[in-house]
């Protein structure tokens, strides 16, 4: 999955020199990075390929956890580290702290929370 990763990392980059994300040019950048620049087809077909290569890797990857069972013992230790805070929803505490203390000045503009916020969020 690293490899595959590395590979959308590297083949992105270059294409950044060329790609232009404007609504009237994205298309012509593209044409003009798979016809004219040099080898910008391969490295655009590589960079799909790649990101194509890394989500079959995470689908296999999780199919595999599952049919080994590497989220039962021993490895629930693991599942419980990777879950945040040792296996307890104190990170659900956190993000709830953070969202409805930032919530308001993102929606409202303001410091003040109140009903109307409220049901701009949902």
């Amino acid at each position: 999955m690293l490899p595959c990763f590395l590979v959308q990392v590297a083949t992105g980059f270059a294409m950044t020199f060329y790609y232009r994300r404007t609504v009237t040019m994205a298309f012509a950048s593209v044409q003009y990075i798979m016809i004219e620049a040099n080898f910008g087809w391969l490295i655009r077909s590589v960079h799909r390929w790649s990101a194509s290569m890394t989500v079959l890797m995470i689908i296999l990857h999780v199919f595999c956890v599952y049919l080994i069972g590497g989220f039962k013992k021993p490895c629930k230790l693991t599942w419980a580290i990777v879950r945040g805070s040792s296996g307890r929803n104190d990170h659900i505490f956190w993000c709830n702290r953070l969202f409805f203390t930032l919530g308001p000045n993102w929606v409202s503009g303001s410091q003040n929370y109140n009903g109307r916020t409220e049901k701009r969020f949902w």
